[in-house]
């Protein structure tokens, strides 16, 4: 539809960068960064530029010229993309950067950079220019070829050491964390990615931790209202200059803050960073991931729902008792698995050091897992919790690697430790509870999926999961301590809540319609599968033969015939799904092409039963197109 727009009206540039950010949603970073150059043309782009007759740099050799690059956007935009910089002087030439006063002295910490100037000055001779943020397409970067090495940007050791002193020396047990709540007020995306202090409040409890304020500006005057449980260094900030945040950041375990330049600023001095998003956030933090390529040491708090901050915090809440070795005390009851007894005495002690090895190894561990190598990630975590035997994360992550392998003790033990270690985290509970169903403990695994419900009553995630395990537990007639009238109630409740939470997952429809179909209830699962497809239509096999199914049962027969069809090439071993369009095929008096997904379906599982009597009825029906074409 944008291509179509951009052929109708080619001079509406701003469609090119809409494209651009869908494209990137896609992961088509290349046809991405080719579609994000229309950015140039914006004039809120290119009033940070200057006019020039001097060509735009193409890639080439470099060697005896000297490559002007331009600082465009805001502040956090040049953090980002100056990592660029090395890569171009490898090019050789001389490189000089355009860069906001507030961010000279940093950016001449940047290896690659052989001069650095104000754009509020007159540039110096330079050959060829380039934007900072057209670099990304010069290099063709891919989601998995961002120059990721940090840190690249340095504050000053002098003013570090300075800031050390002013801040207490960091003398205090525990760890120290930076906030920052608000950004630049003339940011267009600022009322949605901005918070008030007070939602922040929660963290403030956490025993263990020290807070200090990074706020410059507007934002600081909430500061009134928490005495001195933040420590304000606004004051003795100089607001002309990112020098002295840096030189506190330096002297910070981590930073938490919504999406701004401080956060970039963290991310680019390879210091842990927690970051806020708003629902629908910024195309460079990509969706549905709680880390990005970028930096490596950051983490991504997602709303799930625009506007809902307080679940955000909540979640972050709990990690950060994690990370500050405060979790919440171990249950009364004792723990009869020696293994994870055994696990819950072990301590080991922490410093500085440890803290970040556990942090960095944990980010590469999750990108080695979403990238299908759960054995390089197995290990991974297993180096964490050499570190810190109670790692919360780590424990979740490993225990659900370790399911997904059939190692169930193992899992438990991992999982159960994680639970006694922080009773109120929920995903842990529902990793747990996974673990439970797997083994046939589903009285056990029921209490863990409802005391997750409960402290989450928001989480789309805990009532999903909850549904899909009440739709297992019916579908294999497990005993669950309840009547089976009562588990297709609750199986309704949860599945509905979840959606009500988040109507636009595709996947939370494409379960309740499959568990739906499971129960017999055809009418109500079409508005499901309707609603998937318009969303995604890239759904499995089981689900298009669902609703292949469903069409069939409804004398839909053409919608079952497509729909079908789309299950076998999804999946082309998929015996129940050959049957059923073979059914379809004798329902459309087609006993020719029945005949032949009967003998597909046999082929690839000869003994199957519906193959063989579904065969049957075929001769049947040939023998009978054949009387009558006699007679």
């Amino acid at each position: 539809m944008l291509h179509d727009a951009l052929e109708r009206y080619p001079t509406r540039t701003e469609l090119r960068t809409v494209l651009a950010v869908c494209l990137f949603g896609v992961g088509n970073w290349s046809a991405a960064w080719a579609e994000y150059e229309g950015r140039l043309s914006d004039p809120r782009v290119n009033r940070h530029l200057i006019s020039t007759d001097r060509p735009r740099w193409q890639g080439e050799d470099l060697a005896g010229r000297t490559i002007l690059l331009q600082s465009e956007q805001g502040f956090g935009d040049t953090l980002q993309f100056v990592r660029y910089a090395p890569m171009v002087k490898a090019r050789g030439g001389r490189v000089i950067l355009r860069t906001p006063p507030v961010l000279l002295s940093l950016m001449q910490t940047v290896a690659g950079v052989d001069a650095v100037v104000s754009d509020a000055t007159a540039a110096p001779a330079f050959d060829v220019h380039l934007p900072l943020l057209s670099l990304p397409r010069i290099f063709d970067t891919q989601i998995d070829t961002v120059p990721a090495a940090a840190p690249y940007v340095t504050p000053d050791p002098d003013m570090v050491t300075r800031w050390r002193e002013r801040l207490g020396g960091n003398s205090g047990p525990g760890m120290s964390v930076g906030l920052v709540w608000q950004g630049n007020p003339g940011h267009l995306n600022d009322q949605r990615r901005s918070i008030r202090l007070d939602l922040l409040r929660p963290l403030l409890d956490c025993p263990g931790a020290r807070f200090v304020s990074l706020q410059i500006g507007r934002g600081r005057e909430q500061l009134a209202d928490f005495d001195d449980r933040i420590l304000d260094t606004g004051a003795q900030i100089d607001a002309a200059s990112f020098a002295d945040a840096a030189a506190i950041i330096g002297n910070l375990d981590l930073v938490i803050s919504i999406d701004s330049a401080i956060a970039h600023l963290a991310g680019a001095m390879g210091k842990p960073v927690w970051i806020l998003l708003a629902n629908g956030s910024d195309w460079r933090w990509l969706r549905d991931r709680n880390d990005t390529p970028w930096y490596p040491q950051a983490r991504l708090f997602r709303q799930a729902r625009p506007g809902d901050w307080a679940e955000v915090i909540g979640r972050l809440n709990c990690e950060l008792r994690s990370l500050a070795g405060a979790g919440s005390a171990l249950p009364a009851e004792p723990i009869a698995d020696p293994i994870t007894n055994s696990a819950l005495k072990m301590t080991v002690p922490h410093d500085e050091g440890d803290a970040l090895v556990c942090d960095a190894l944990f980010v590469e561990a999750c990108r080695q897992h979403r990238a299908g190598k759960p054995d390089r990630a197995a290990k991974l975590f297993e180096h964490v919790l050499s570190l810190d035997h109670g790692h919360i994360n780590t424990l979740c992550n490993l225990g659900a690697i370790e399911l997904g392998f059939g190692h169930h003790e193992r899992a438990y033990t991992l999982l159960q430790t994680a639970v006694a270690a922080a009773p109120n985290l929920a995903p842990a509970r529902i990793a747990l509870a996974d673990v439970l169903i797997a083994t046939h403990r589903t009285e056990q695994a029921v209490a863990q999926y409802r005391k997750a419900v409960e402290l989450t009553p928001t989480s789309v995630d805990a009532h999903a999961a909850y549904a899909n395990a009440l739709r297992k537990l019916g579908r294999d007639e497990q005993p669950s301590g309840m009547h089976a009238d009562m588990v297709k109630r609750q199986l309704h409740q949860h599945y509905r809540k979840a959606l009500e939470l988040a109507p636009a997952s595709d996947a939370l429809h494409a379960q309740y319609a499959l568990a739906l179909c499971e129960l017999g209830d055809l009418d109500n699962a079409m508005p499901h599968f309707l609603a998937a497809t318009k969303i995604n239509q890239q759904q499995s096999s089981e689900f298009y033969e669902s609703l292949g199914r469903a069409c069939a049962a409804r004398g839909n027969s053409q919608g079952a015939e497509i729909s079908l069809k789309h299950a076998v090439a999804l999946d082309p071993r998929r015996v129940t799904a050959h049957c059923a369009l073979a059914d379809v095929y004798l329902m459309l008096e087609r006993p020719d092409e029945a005949s032949a997904s009967f003998h597909e379906a046999l082929a690839i599982d000869a003994a199957s039963t519906a193959a063989l009597h579904g065969l049957q009825r075929t001769l049947t029906a040939q023998r009978n197109t054949v009387i009558n074409g006699l007679s």
